[in-house]
């Protein structure tokens, strides 16, 4: 599951850098329950491409309630890691992995198997993450719906520049650049 919210990082994070702690029994050779999750080919790896974007350009992010599991460790990793702003609705909640095991009767059972922090040690699953810019788009969500890769209101395409989180997200970034 992290593997494509990491994919994503590595335009922004460097090598090494860390994504996510994961906590579980004995999820360590050597036996210990934690471990730091780290980029592997990241922004200035030998093995990866030039960065998309450069390193000190400011970033912020939309996020709300249906960012889950990868998306809120790429969240938590870019905010932590590289300062971005998290613009919009507290997150899922979603920061754990699970397994099921079958059982003879024909059952299952669901396990946890590890849970997952951002690099800071903030705790995602069940709580989600606080974006740092309070922002709920009630408005566009009441007055449209979306329909494959457009947004409607009233049959007619309308701009997504009218959401007032993108456009909070737009100010933010030009107030940084300035």
């Amino acid at each position: 599951v992290i593997g494509t919210g990491m994919e994503i990082a590595k335009v922004w994070l460097p090598d090494g850098e860390k994504f996510a702690v994961i906590t579980g029994r004995a999820i360590v050779d050597d036996g210990s329950d934690e471990r730091d999750i780290l980029v592997e080919g990241g922004a200035d790896s030998s093995i990866s491409s030039a960065p998309l974007v450069s390193p000190d350009q400011p970033l912020v992010l939309l996020v709300n309630k249906n960012t889950a599991s990868a998306g809120e460790l790429l969240a938590g990793a870019l905010r932590d890691v590289k300062g971005a702003t998290l613009v919009g609705e507290r997150t899922f909640g979603k920061g754990r992995t699970q397994a099921v095991l079958p059982l003879e009767d024909g059952s299952s059972l669901l396990v946890t198997t590890a849970k997952f922090f951002t690099p800071s040690h903030e705790q995602v699953d069940g709580v989600g993450l606080t974006p740092q810019v309070t922002c709920i788009p009630e408005q566009l969500a009441k007055q449209s719906r979306s329909n494959g890769d457009s947004v409607l209101k009233d049959g007619q395409p309308i701009s997504l520049l009218d959401d007032p989180c993108i456009q909070k997200a737009i100010r933010l970034l030009e107030e940084q650049f300035q």
